[in-house]
């Protein structure tokens, strides 16, 4: 897509932004809340139309209406300054899924890419490079496969942490191609904390690559900043803009002579730690979440209930099944495809809004069970939220979803959860557990200073601190490889990308070390770096589910079996949020109705989906 024709989408894009903030904003029913995600959205306007290039720091508290402002901040700052796309990412595919839609609200469908699963698993290609027979290299190039591979040309992408990491260092061609679009782009990067601590370095090199070389104009999205800038901790830190904040603080504003920001608003909750009620100490059983859910389902209508895994999810949505068998009991996890978590989370809000409009309203209750996938980015409004102890920036987010509104006259109550490690099985998920830990020392000493409702914004600040800055030694991602012949290399991937020293010691003496650096020009180790940075260890399969999506499934196989792969790629992207991602094993391949091991497309049997609880087998396969 031409630079013209992009300049002409956004045209029209921004066109239809600011009638949208501008209908907001005139709104009828416009509360102090409101009121103030009006003007945080108008702030962050202002920054896009100064700063063409650099590195941003864009923080709103969570239900400030992050996803539109950035919205509205990306196409004004690309008409401003004729840049080229908007770049939408985000860690966690509930919102890349919910932020897709919102975006598509406002713009259409026409020119947003939604890009988060592998449904045409171009990770194949890494085969090309075994291949040493040129005749044979040029027949697979020109395989199926590359017609239908998504390359990134639309105007606005929206995708995961993961594609954007493999667009960042990967080394096939798909990833390549997609590299080249992200040059004078707006880059937003949403949640920017999630981000693994062995990859900050080798992402905070790459965003200073991509702004101060590529002249992208980049915003690290989060309700508080984690500390990837900071010089005298960090090795490589994030080098940031002169106008570093896209909403200045209260100070800076009063400095300049405008209205300062009422971020009490934003205080609809208090969050209290749920094993202080217990005299024991002691951590929690699924029987005491039940009691606790129960006491608080006395004088409230709905509920939130957050856990760290799927089995847990499972098992406490059986028990809550039993013990209010009159309420409304739904159970979210990433075993539903996204269209069918979309409206389950439609069909959630609108009785969420009918519960919220009569207060009074006693005959139905709410109550959802689900994994962290509806803590960020979604836009639901619960009386009580429960959350299982993680990180306190998930736990802000999650505080989120309590009380999103300011309705409730008292304000909405959050409690963190620490259940035993039977009913979690957290212990074999590393960062999980290690984010819980840090949290909970750090909560049991707000306990000990008598801080009760506990203090988020200084609980979240020393979990930055604790997390990143004390742990900069491993912000470097290690690799360990056995090369026959060649020797053992143990080094990092930052190292392979530089110098590449330990790589080029690993091949033997002086001698073949001396050969190799007058052979090669650059001694960069850019293949084995590609082939081990991986934000995900194991590999998963994109498999595409049958719900409420029959036409689309048999027009996608008629196209296949006619070669007609223009059509195979369009019907692929409108059956992205059909896909739930699985562990790459041969009993997920045997439970499918259909497949392309050539184009990497599955199709799931109807009977291995349920309409309840999404995909099933035998195997416990599923991604966390």
């Amino acid at each position: 897509m031409s630079k013209e024709n992009l300049k002409k989408i956004f045209s029209e894009y921004s066109i239809k932004v600011e009638n949208r903030a501008e209908n907001f904003s005139e709104s009828i029913n416009r509360s102090p809340l409101n009121k103030v995600r009006t003007e945080l959205s108008d702030l962050a306007k202002n920054h896009a139309l100064i700063q063409e290039q650099g590195i941003s720091q864009f923080e709103m508290p969570t239900g400030a209406g992050k996803t539109e402002a950035g919205l509205r901040y990306g196409v004004n700052n690309i008409i401003n300054f004729n840049k080229g796309r908007l770049i939408y990412m985000a860690p966690f595919l509930s919102i890349v899924e919910q932020s897709a839609q919102s975006i598509k609200n406002v713009v259409g469908e026409e020119f947003c890419l939604e890009h988060h699963s592998n449904v045409v698993n171009d990770e194949s290609e890494s085969n090309y490079e075994k291949v040493q027979d040129e005749t044979v290299l040029d027949k697979q190039l020109y395989m199926p496969l590359s017609y239908v591979t998504d390359y990134w040309d639309s105007a606005i992408i929206v995708t995961t942490m993961v594609q954007f990491y493999d667009t960042l260092f990967g080394g096939k061609s798909a990833t390549i191609c997609r590299f080249c679009k992200l040059i004078d782009s707006t880059i937003i990067i949403d949640e920017v904390q999630s981000l693994p601590v062995n990859h900050i370095y080798c992402f905070n090199l790459m965003l200073n690559f991509l702004s101060k070389i590529m002249n992208a104009n980049i915003l690290l999205c989060s309700a508080t900043q984690p500390p990837f800038d900071d010089d005298t901790r960090l090795d490589y830190p994030i080098i940031l803009a002169e106008k570093k904040r896209v909403i200045p603080s209260n100070e800076e504003l009063k400095e300049q002579g405008k209205d300062l920001i009422d971020y009490g608003v934003f205080e609809r909750s208090r969050v209290f730690p749920a094993w202080i009620q217990s005299e024991s100490n002691e951590d929690m059983e699924l029987e005491d979440v039940l009691d606790l859910l129960s006491e608080q389902m006395e004088s409230v209508n709905s509920a939130l209930c957050i856990l760290n895994t799927k089995g847990a999810v499972k098992a406490l949505f059986e028990k809550v099944k039993e013990k209010f068998p009159k309420a409304k009991i739904f159970y979210l996890t990433t075993n539903l495809c996204a269209a069918h978590r979309l409206d389950r989370i439609e069909e959630i809000r609108e009785i969420l809004k009918s519960i919220r409009k009569s207060p009074t309203y006693k005959q139905e209750k709410l109550i959802c069970i689900t994994t962290s996938l509806i803590e960020a980015g979604v836009d639901v409004d619960f009386d009580v939220v429960l959350r299982s102890v993680t990180g306190a920036d998930s736990i802000e987010q999650a505080r989120g979803r309590c009380n999103r509104e300011g309705l409730l006259p008292n304000g909405g109550k959050v409690f963190i959860l620490r259940l035993k490690e039977d009913n979690t099985n957290v212990k074999g998920l590393k960062d999980i557990y290690e984010r819980g830990e840090i949290t909970t020392d750090f909560v049991n000493r707000q306990i000990e200073e008598g801080q009760k409702p506990l203090n988020m914004r200084q609980l979240t600040e020393k979990f930055y601190q604790k997390y990143f800055l004390e742990n900069s030694g491993e912000m470097v991602f290690k690799i360990s490889i056995k090369e026959r012949g060649k020797g053992d290399f143990r080094g990092n991937a930052l190292e392979l990308l530089s110098t590449s020293d330990s790589k080029i010691q690993a091949l033997g003496n002086s001698d073949c070390q001396i050969e190799f650096k007058n052979k090669h020009m650059l001694w960069q180790s850019f293949r084995t770096a590609s082939l081990h940075m991986k934000l995900i260890n194991q590999e998963t399969k994109s498999l595409i589910v049958p719900y409420r999506n029959e036409e689309k499934l048999n027009k996608l196989i008629r196209a296949i079996d006619s070669y007609d792969f223009a059509k195979v790629k369009k019907l692929i992207k409108r059956l992205q949020r059909y896909t739930v991602n699985v562990y790459d094993e041969e009993e997920i391949i045997s439970c499918c109705s259909f497949a392309d091991e050539e184009l990497g497309i599955y199709i799931l049997r109807s009977e291995n989906y349920d309409m309840n609880s999404g995909i099933k087998t035998g195997s416990d396969a599923f991604i966390f």
